[in-house]
């Protein structure tokens, strides 16, 4: 093995500066002078299924939420549930944050897939079920609320992610964003 003194002659040669650096970083960190919103905590290796995963997640639980005018946000419908609205939209984007954009991008694409699936499917159930009225008949089709629960997700995600609504926009058409922006 090496003797002691070899293991010391190592430790003394790094140059205190680095060690410093290092030590002046972390006090950033943690002093609550950085925003963690913005900090990448680890460098993941890539987890290609993430996106999906994430949306699944995500689908199971916006439906155990809720609109409240008065926080503009979404909240959980019962105390018992263990989500609340913001504190999910916060950590997806903080776990969105270590992976590369596209995860993020993805797990929007997959959001507005689901809007504009279910929202096709509510369309022709509703036709068929007045017995194919076609496009001359001008019903409107309400939006249930999990597609406007997934839509205000979205939304907030993007706005606390602080990704361009725009960018939301090529997944979920801007007139239903607008619909969906404030109400539930």
């Amino acid at each position: 093995g090496r003797s002691s003194s070899s293991s010391c002659e190592d430790n003394c040669s790094k140059p205190i500066s680095s060690e410093f650096d290092e030590l002046s970083r972390l006090c950033h960190e943690t002093s609550c002078t950085s925003d963690p919103m913005s900090t990448v905590f680890a460098n993941l290796e890539p987890l290609e299924s993430l996106p999906v995963l994430l949306f699944m997640f995500i689908l199971s639980n916006v439906s155990k939420l809720t609109y409240d005018s008065d926080f503009g946000a979404l909240i959980r419908i019962k105390g018992s549930y263990p989500l609340d609205g913001w504190p999910l939209v916060a950590g997806t984007a903080t776990l969105l944050k270590q992976f590369h954009p596209s995860y993020a991008k993805s797990v929007l694409a997959y959001l507005g897939q689901y809007v504009r699936a279910t929202l096709q499917n509510e369309l022709r159930n509703q036709n068929v079920s007045s017995g194919g009225g076609g496009s001359s008949s001008k019903r409107i089709v309400p939006i249930s609320l999990d597609v406007r629960h997934a839509i205000l997700f979205a939304s907030q995600l993007c706005s606390i992610s602080n990704v361009p609504r725009t960018v939301l926009y090529e997944y979920i058409p801007q007139f239903l964003m607008e619909l969906c922006s404030g109400e539930a």
